[in-house]
């Protein structure tokens, strides 16, 4: 090789002679240890360079002019000590000095020499007095370049270690960075990618396809072979559409020695396709455009989990153009979500020329006019007097690739007529795949239309903030002293549920009225003012939403109540429930069928109103609290909000059943909403009290023409009042059960008078509530007047006269008139004999509480004598047949207690144990009485020697009510021994005293 070779830019074709009316520059770069002279000619003969013959490049391309960058590129042999720096700033001086146009530009890349364009093209991007070259590069065909490195490159250096340890002056400091995972050439590959993205740069990548001989001596020819730049090496995208093989090795990927060469077609095909796309490339690399409506956000937390979806689902060029929908309540931060994410990104794509377009799209209007905006802001021209589709103009513009990448926020697309499948405006919304979009929609089935299959984990719904984002939003939104104390920030994060829109309100108000954290916490608590509250218009970087808190929910109320009357009546039922779970056979069906119910359901679980969820065999809905109370901000503006409370109180009356064993679940799961409902009526039907002499039908009369409604609403509030109480009854809350048995009969009386059947037998469970609840005067009132009413209506022998005397000797036990209650109880007896069979349960429970009665008085005798009888005609057995489970409990208690009081405290202690067992069964491990049942049984099995499990089973108890301590816990623990040592405790204190003692040993 000549040892006078310097870089230089050369023009190879056509000759300075011709007329100077080429379209694109083409610079060929050779490779390493080559001669720029022979480089590109053939072995054959004629040698034929294909780069300047008149056949093969030049008419393939011919209006371009062809250029080759020469320069000094041996390592063996006088081999200069340079880097591929020097060799990039090299060939962009050049070119500064020889291309006076700026005509697009065209690499060809041998081997080592697409490493140095590719470090050109990078160090332009650094200084932008050379950036213009990158502009102009429009596309690079490399052959053979070692993108990553060969390891035929090891054998190379070692050989120019030995030649100059010999004398032979080589240098290895170009083979020092083609070593695999050079750290110097893995980084120019990242970043010449990177630049290739962002520029849009057509790249075509050859490798080789046969191992090339490393020894040329005769016999060693075939049999040392090597792949000198692998496949995996020499594409700069792996597995790329434009990466092609050659079926030759290395040297020769650069040489063709005809145009009939099937190698020489497919390479100057691939040039040719390079230079016919530098329009289209540079075309593309125009600015981008930045059209959207939202400033950034300071105040914007959290979301990071979805924001992290969104930027790995946001591609260019996959072949499927990515949609990513974003579903969710109004003011759930849906559209600010999207704000924070377009100016974490502006930066990024505005240096990779990826325009952003936000387009309105709540009605027709709003999206034509913000395609119009559109066109304005991206230069998209129309015809001079143009009366045709402008939408279809821009619609053209957005799938033309030459245009440029973009992504549009569609935005509010909530219309499923307007934007569903096949709706009028599914033509306009472009699908080409060097676009993408994002869709934000208070409607799931929009979103999986617009959006849905295109990517993973999409739609994305939408719902409140996590505490801690909560906590940081406040921070960054507020300072120290209008966040307060952490306490008074916490309050408010959960008062607000989470809710980004209400935070948003939040954080505007305090500011704007310098207030704090506490005060408006006090202000969101009063009714009144935070309805107010919603009315306020958010300022400054809240305006995202543009709208009220009240406005933004309200939109989507009507939107669902338009599109159905069914889904609208349902969703105004939702008011009236108190939790954020609602039971699903508890809502008000509307006369609906089955499927239209379900279809109704769909739709506002659609708009995210509802989310369904299944827990211990139920299916519910859940809604956030402060939602609910937007709904029934929005039902009592309508003319609806009397007629769905009917229809809800309907519901729930057939849904809460009369209790007995098998409903108990049944009545436990919906006791909360039949509550809520129940002090709604109560509220909004007050009850009309009218004069005691009127007769039944004049009392109707007066009521229907009160209110039309008013007779239905009442009754079905008698029915509700009567299934709660008989429910609270049988779990012993007799203290809230008296309100309930009052208001019933109260409800009764008004409604039917005072001393019809259905009253009065209210008065006498109110009587027996009472007794229950320690109102034991009030008790005996009650069950006076009945003795009164039925001993001259039906006669003193009559059984409601009987049933009503027993209730008034109980009440006397309690009182401690034990004589008077004895008497009593021996009346009721006698009078039973003549209706009531020997073994019929009222008249052995009336020989039960005679029992007790015995006991108090000290008659053991008679009392044994009433319990064998009441044992023998199977008073427990029928007790339990009938489910009556407070004469369960109580005859199975005060035959425990008797037990105890008689010594017998191991047959005491077994009948403890078995009602523990049927409280557990009955109420549960939690319940309050089942755990009384318990620490009953602590004392007695101290009683019986068995201290140890006595602790036991009483500190099991401790460790289930934690803090929720109980008087009757504390006072089991006050007369419980302490607790003995267990035997391996006791062995093992006592191995220690012994190894102590013979520690002392001399």
């Amino acid at each position: 090789m000549a040892k006078d070779i310097y870089p230089s830019l050369i023009q190879v074709w056509p000759s300075y002679e011709e007329k100077n009316d080429y379209e694109v520059e083409i610079i060929a770069v050779h490779g390493l240890a080559a001669n720029p002279e022979t480089t590109w000619l053939s072995d054959g003969k004629p040698r034929i360079n294909w780069l300047t013959h008149k056949n093969m490049l030049p008419a393939k391309v011919p209006r371009a002019r062809i250029w080759t960058f020469n320069f000094q590129s041996n390592w063996y042999k006088e081999g200069p000590l340079q880097q591929i720096q020097d060799l990039a700033i090299s060939l962009i001086e050049f070119m500064r000095q020889k291309l006076l146009h700026n005509r697009p530009i065209v690499f060809l890349a041998h081997s080592f020499g697409g490493i140095v364009v590719a470090a050109a093209l990078e160090s332009c991007m650094r200084d932008r007095h050379k950036a213009k070259w990158v502009q102009q590069t429009t596309g690079v065909v490399f052959l053979g370049t070692p993108f990553h490195g060969s390891r035929e490159i090891s054998h190379a250096k070692t050989f120019a270690g030995i030649a100059d340890a010999i004398g032979i002056p080589s240098s290895t400091t170009l083979l020092d960075h083609l070593i695999p995972g050079s750290p110097t050439l893995e980084k120019l590959t990242s970043q010449f990618k990177c630049l290739v993205e962002n520029s849009g740069m057509d790249v075509v990548c050859f490798y080789e396809q046969v191992k090339m001989p490393i020894l040329k001596y005769k016999g060693l020819r075939r049999m040392v072979r090597r792949m000198i730049v692998p496949e995996e090496s020499a594409c700069l995208v792996p597995n790329g559409t434009r990466n092609f093989p050659l079926n030759t090795y290395h040297t020769k990927l650069n040489e063709f020695e005809s145009p009939d060469n099937g190698n020489f077609q497919l390479v100057s095909g691939q040039i040719l396709n390079v230079v016919l796309n530098t329009a289209h490339v540079l075309k593309c690399r125009r600015p981008a455009v930045f059209h959207f409506p939202y400033e950034s956000m300071p105040s914007f937390s959290g979301r990071e989990d979805i924001l992290k979806i969104i930027t790995d689902n946001v591609q260019f060029g996959t072949g499927l153009q990515k949609r990513i929908g974003l579903h969710g309540l109004g003011g759930m931060g849906k559209t600010q979500i999207v704000t924070k994410y377009v100016h974490t990104i502006k930066e990024d794509f505005v240096k990779r020329r990826i325009s952003i377009f936000f387009v309105g799209a709540t009605n027709f209007q709003e999206f034509f006019d913000s395609y119009i905006a559109l066109a304005d802001s991206a230069g998209i021209q129309f015809p001079p007097n143009f009366g045709g589709d402008k939408l279809q103009i821009i619609t053209n513009w957005l799938q033309d690739p030459d245009n440029g990448r973009w992504l549009m926020i569609l935005d509010n697309a909530d219309d499923p007529d307007i934007f569903g499948r096949e709706s009028k405006l599914s033509p306009y919304i472009p699908t080409h795949d060097h676009g993408a979009i994002i869709v934000t929609s208070r409607v799931r089935k929009v979103c999986t239309d617009l959006a849905g299959g295109s990517c993973n984990d999409l739609p994305i719904f939408v719902d409140k903030m996590k505490i801690e984002d909560c906590r940081l939003m406040l921070a960054n939104g507020l300072n120290n002293i209008q966040l307060g104390r952490p306490d008074a920030r916490d309050n408010l994060i959960y008062a607000l549920d989470c809710v980004p829109i209400i935070l948003s309100q939040a954080i505007a108000f305090i500011r704007i009225n310098a207030s704090d954290t506490y005060h408006y916490l006090q202000l969101w608590k009063d009714g009144s003012s935070r309805i107010e509250l919603q009315r306020c218009e958010m300022g400054g970087e809240q305006r995202a939403a543009q709208q009220k808190v009240s406005t933004t929910w309200a939109i989507s109320f009507n939107h669902i109540s338009n599109k159905s009357p069914l889904a609208g009546k349902i969703l105004a039922s939702l008011s009236f429930y108190r939790g954020m779970t609602i039971k699903s056979h508890i809502l008000p069906r509307f006369s609906a069928t089955p499927v239209e119910f379900i279809i109704a359901l769909g739709l506002l679980k659609n708009y995210s109103i509802l989310t369904r969820q299944k827990s211990f065999g139920y299916d519910y809905y859940t809604i956030h609290a402060v939602i609910r109370e937007a709904i029934q901000s929005w039902v009592k503006k309508t003319k609806m909000f009397e007629s769905i409370m009917i229809e809800v109180l309907q519901a729930t009356v057939d849904a809460f059943p009369y209790y007995s064993r098998e409903t108990g679940d049944a009545c436990q799961s919906i006791e909360r909403e039949a509550q809520t409902i129940l002090e709604n009526t109560q509220n909004m039907f007050p009850t009309c009290w009218v004069e005691p002499n009127r007769n039944m039908q004049q009392r109707m009369t007066l009521i229907s023409d009160q209110r039309p409604e008013y007779q239905r609403v009442k009754t079905l509030e008698l029915c509700l009042c009567e299934k709660l109480a008989r429910y609270g009854d049988r779990n012993g809350r007799y203290e809230e059960n008296r309100m309930l048995r009052q208001q019933a009969w109260s409800l009764a009386a008004n409604m039917f008078g005072e001393w019809e059947t259905r009253t009065l037998e209210l008065k006498y469970d109110l009587g027996v509530t009472c007794r229950e609840a320690g109102y034991l005067d009030e008790a005996l009132e009650h069950h006076y007047v009945l003795r009164d009413f039925y001993e001259s209506t039906y006669g003193e022998n009559h059984r409601r006269s009987i049933q009503n005397l027993q209730q008034v000797a109980k009440i006397l036990f309690k009182k401690k008139l034990v004589e008077e209650a004895d008497g009593l109880f021996s009346e009721v007896f006698k009078r039973s004999e003549d209706f009531l069979a020997v073994d019929d349960f009222d008249r052995l429970r009336v020989l039960w509480d005679w029992a007790g009665v015995k006991r108090r008085m000290g008659d053991i005798k008679d009392c044994r004598k009433i319990v064998d009888e009441f044992m023998t005609r199977g008073g427990l057995i029928t007790a339990i047949e009938l489910e009556d489970l407070p004469t369960v409990f109580g005859v199975m208690s005060d035959l425990a207690i008797w037990s105890e009081e008689d010594g017998d405290h191991k047959g005491a202690l077994d009948i403890r144990n078995e009602i523990v067992d049927v409280s557990k069964a009955t109420y549960g491990f939690f319940d309050r009485r089942t755990t009384d049942a318990i620490l009953n049984t602590v004392l007695l099995y101290q009683k019986t020697g068995d201290l140890i499990q006595a602790h036991r089973v009483h500190a099991k108890v401790m460790e289930r009510l934690g803090r929720n301590q109980t008087a009757k816990s504390q006072e089991v623990l006050a007369k419980l021994e302490p607790r003995p040592l267990e035997w391996w405790e006791a062995g093992s204190k006592s191995l220690g005293e012994l190894l102590k003692q013979v520690a002392k040993l001399p």
